[in-house]
């Protein structure tokens, strides 16, 4: 089992692939680099896997960076 450091290492580097991936979908009128019509399976699927690990260091982050913030009024 991964720690808070451990699994935040794993999040970004499954970004990072997930983009490298992505950016072989690129849309074309009506069909996807790959292939696939619009909107693409794949790419659709790869989106959803990117924004889980984006959530996922967002809550790893929000405990140490709550305390932080502060608040601007008019």
């Amino acid at each position: 089992m991964l720690d808070e450091v451990g699994f935040a290492a794993y999040a970004r580097e499954q970004i990072r692939a997930t983009d490298v991936i992505l950016a072989k979908h690129l849309d074309q009128t009506t069909v996807c680099s790959c292939g696939r019509t619009l909107p693409c399976s794949q790419a659709q699927s790869l989106v959803r896997r990117r924004l889980h690990f984006v959530d996922q260091l967002a809550r790893l982050d929000a405990p140490s960076t709550v305390g932080r913030a502060s608040v601007v009024t008019m």
